[in-house]
């Protein structure tokens, strides 16, 4: 059986992230393991793109856990969702999805949390409160929605995630998805 697999947008493309100074993660080790494998790549749109473009603060879980933000990822899904289906009619398997831990909107395990977060900055005191973000132990708003809609297509899959300086480990879990 041939797999595919789904992978969060900025992984693929860094220069969709909220800008940084930090250098992007190089992510040519896990696309390399990918074509030795032969297996198939579908990018994931990015819901923060999609809605705020590339010049945007970052954000909470909370920011965007917003009917407009669930709408609008659902819509960006239901053309994926309806690609991966045409692979699984013609004999292809959803190996995984991967996200990325910690993200308002990717995260799988976790994403970065804060009741601080809103409002106009030029009034808040202290600013320290705002630059304190938690990692709550509940996926990003855009996997949350992507799991319910695969488990509503009946779709089964595994969801990993990419959580940073950690590519080795997330290689290895594809190893013992594709040699258990």
């Amino acid at each position: 059986m041939k797999d595919i697999i789904l992978l969060s947008h900025c992984l693929l493309n860094p220069f969709s992230k909220v800008r940084t100074d930090r250098e992007p993660e190089n992510m040519s080790a896990l696309i390399e393991w990918l074509m030795k494998h032969n297996i198939g790549i579908i990018q994931l749109k990015c819901p923060e793109t999609e809605i705020y473009g590339l010049k945007r603060w970052g954000h909470v879980r909370e920011q965007f856990d917003t009917p407009h933000y669930r709408n609008v990822s659902r819509t960006l899904i239901t053309r994926t969702i309806d690609e991966v289906k045409e692979y699984i009619r013609n004999g292809y398997k959803l190996l995984a999805v991967i996200g990325i831990d910690g993200s308002p909107s990717c995260g799988v395990h976790c994403s970065c949390s804060s009741e601080h977060w809103g409002g106009e900055i030029s009034i808040i005191q202290d600013l320290e409160a705002v630059k304190r973000i938690d990692y709550c132990n509940l996926p990003g708003i855009f996997m949350e929605e992507l799991q319910m809609q695969l488990e509503q297509g009946g779709i089964q899959t595994v969801f990993l995630a990419y959580s940073g300086k950690e590519l080795d480990k997330l290689i290895k879990e594809l190893e013992l998805l594709i040699h258990p």
